[in-house]
């Protein structure tokens, strides 16, 4: 059988970039929330100076605006349509920051990087499913394990079993049957 972690999960990117960092850390522990890997992200921050720039203009067109408004020169409501262009731009700010930190990608647990498929200069996200890191944690841990067909029978979830491994004279480890997958 194969011995692998209850807990653990792939991390993946949702957007296709270019991979500039990526840890060398299979084998080492993590924490969760760890930058493991980063994406470029050249366009998206050339696009948020572009917005926080547009954000500053509108912001001084307000303030322009509101002494206007207060010497009844200009209308309230073409003072409001120019906060609201605002507010509209500092939510495009905001969005802008999360397409950025989405392309650092974390470590969504604390736990061991178990696998590493990625290097620096490759594409990610060009297949499905493509994952660059395998995180999983240290315990508990299961053995996913093949039964012959004449013995499915035999096997039924609750049962206690005895785990050798071959090569290892170790005594045999007692665990139970968690299910079984036809």
């Amino acid at each position: 059988g194969i011995v692998e972690p209850v807990n653990w999960a792939k991390i993946a990117t949702l957007q296709r970039k270019r991979i500039i960092e990526i840890c060398k850390c299979e084998g080492q522990p993590v924490k969760k929330g760890e930058v493991l890997v980063r994406l470029d992200d050249g366009e998206e921050r050339a696009q948020l100076r572009e917005l926080e720039a547009r954000v500053s203009r509108l912001r001084d067109d307000a303030a322009r605006m509101k002494k206007l408004v207060e010497r009844n020169i200009t209308s309230q409501t073409a003072y409001d349509e120019k906060l609201t262009q605002v507010r509209e731009y500092e939510a495009r700010v905001a969005a802008q920051l999360d397409r950025i930190a989405d392309l650092a990608l974390q470590s969504p647990m604390d736990g061991v990087v178990l696998r590493r498929d990625g290097e620096v200069g490759e594409i990610a996200g060009i297949g499905e499913n493509d994952a660059l890191l395998w995180v999983g944690q240290r315990r508990p841990l299961r053995v996913v394990a093949e039964v012959k067909e004449e013995d499915l029978g035999k096997v039924q979830p609750g049962q206690k079993v005895l785990l050798r491994h071959v090569g290892h004279s170790d005594a045999p480890r007692s665990a139970k049957v968690e299910r079984g997958t036809p």
